[in-house]
């Protein structure tokens, strides 16, 4: 796929810079009331769908559960704005965040990889 990545993040309208990436789907499932790890590593730009049951995308100011600063609930269909921003050619910077399942869920990872 072809986007250029501060359209893709929304720090940009207009097309300026669109670059070539490699689109990779996960399909995730879990269990209801479970945490999916809270992380901020990827070399990838990143946004989730949610397909069945209910979630949460959260965002954390440290790797600690109780400085939870964004809670996006995440109905059957609902996929949110990346998290995401552009830090440089092919760097991106990612706050502390989880997927968290209220419900048992399927959820699907879309990522675009350089």
């Amino acid at each position: 796929v072809s986007t250029d990545p501060l359209v893709f993040t929304n720090e940009r309208v207009a097309p300026g810079s669109p670059q070539t990436f490699t689109l990779k789907l996960n399909l995730w499932w879990s269990p209801g009331d479970t945490d999916c790890f809270i992380h901020n590593e990827h070399r990838f730009l990143e946004t989730h769908t949610q397909i069945h049951g209910s979630g949460r995308m959260q965002k954390f100011r440290l790797r600690d559960e109780t400085t939870i600063y964004e809670d996006v609930v995440m109905p059957v269909g609902y996929s949110h704005d990346p998290f995401c921003r552009v830090t440089g050619k092919n760097e991106w910077t990612y706050p502390w965040h989880r997927y968290y399942a209220d419900t048992d869920s399927v959820w699907l990872a879309v990522e675009l990889h350089p």
